[in-house]
């Protein structure tokens, strides 16, 4: 057994496209496949100016600074 690290693409229909190394003989292989997924800084960023949460614009404002008690 042994790791190849390669990039792959993954298309609209979800197929998995990779090119294999010419050292590896044809035939039926056993493969495992790690998606990496981006950073959460990454995936905030994304949402922040994505757009996905501007309809929070338009929510009310429930508390404010003002309420509860100090810690």
């Amino acid at each position: 057994m042994r790791a190849i690290q390669i990039r792959a693409m993954v298309t609209e229909d979800r197929k998995l496209t990779i090119d294999i190394p010419s050292d590896v003989e044809p035939g039926e292989h056993q493969v495992i496949v790690v998606i990496d997924e981006p950073p959460s800084e990454e995936l905030a960023v994304v949402a922040q100016h994505g757009g996905s949460l501007d309809w929070l614009a338009d929510e009310p404002d429930l508390y404010s600074d003002e309420d509860g008690e100090p810690v």
